[in-house]
């Protein structure tokens, strides 16, 4: 009983505000008008499962096909909510000039703030998926993962700094407040969760590859006294890793796929890649017999 009371605190609390404040309740139309607009452009992009839900930063769009999509599908769903607040913004801006009433005023500014606030590099954000999907272009999933979760540290931290800053001029900004302090949770969360996240794109590869029929190659040459679980962070999760194996004079020793890692590793624990290459030639030669 408690515990669904508090899984559901954030609702309950969102809801209640709403129900007494008259611009809540317009902001919180043009948040769940951000997520539909996420929603939609899923649709176009044939990424199904959503499931529209409300956290303490207003909502969320939790979608499972997300794990199976490119980076640039990944920035244009995730760029598409805070472009459709601007449009909105724009046109009620404009629309201000013409009419009056506390609807477009709010409207107007709801937009705006929507838009510049889910544009911050932080987590649960759209940034933060903006920002990660970007860096994976051009670095190893991994460290793009890395550098995101640094950069929602970062955002907390100067949100904080605000609020503490506001307080000197005895200015309360709840808000400003609330925001870091949910986002340093959302972070750490993600923190946690970036242990395990390799491990987990590697399984859902192969549902992508029997989705698609197809995967883009990468090759990487690794020197032989490394370890399995550096060798993990090397794999990129869009694409099908092969390790050319080298010794200190760049010679080849072999080649190694992403499954004999992947499986070496849960069989034998974080050996070398040589200690990995002498028992799978031990393997090979007691088939042969």
């Amino acid at each position: 009983m408690y515990k669904k009371l508090i899984k559901y605190l954030p609702q309950i609390l969102l809801i209640s505000v709403i129900a007494m404040h008259t611009q809540f309740a317009v902001a919180f139309f043009w948040v769940m008008f951000h997520e539909l607009i996420h929603c939609a452009v899923s649709y176009k992009l044939n990424v199904k499962k959503e499931k529209i839900g409300v956290h303490a930063l207003g909502a969320y769009l939790k979608q499972k096909d997300l794990d199976y999509i490119s980076p640039n599908q990944d920035i244009l769903i995730s760029l598409s909510g805070p472009m459709a607040n601007m449009a909105a913004s724009a046109f009620f801006y404009l629309l201000s000039f013409r009419f009056s009433g506390s609807f477009i005023t709010l409207s107007y500014e709801s937009n705006l703030a929507l838009m510049m606030f889910n544009l911050l590099p932080a987590f649960p954000l759209d940034g933060a998926r903006i920002l990660r999907a970007y860096l994976s272009k051009k670095r190893l999933y991994k460290q793009a993962y890395k550098f995101t979760v640094y950069c929602s540290f970062v955002v907390s931290f100067l949100l904080s700094t605000g609020f503490i800053f506001l307080l000197f001029f005895n200015k309360i900004n709840i808000t400003l407040g609330l925001s870091s302090v949910f986002i340093l949770m959302f972070t750490l969360k993600e923190k946690k969760r970036m242990m395990y996240i390799i491990m987990g794109d590697i399984v859902k590869k192969r549902n992508r590859f029997l989705k698609q029929k197809f995967l883009e190659n990468k090759s990487i040459s690794v020197h032989y006294e490394l370890s399995l679980v550096n060798v993990i962070g090397l794999i990129d999760k869009n694409k099908y890793n092969h390790f050319t194996v080298l010794n200190d004079e760049m010679q080849v020793l072999g080649v190694l796929y992403e499954e004999d890692i992947i499986l070496g590793a849960k069989d034998f624990g974080n050996i070398t890649i040589e200690e990995l290459m002498e028992k799978i030639e031990d393997i090979h030669r007691f088939r042969n017999i």
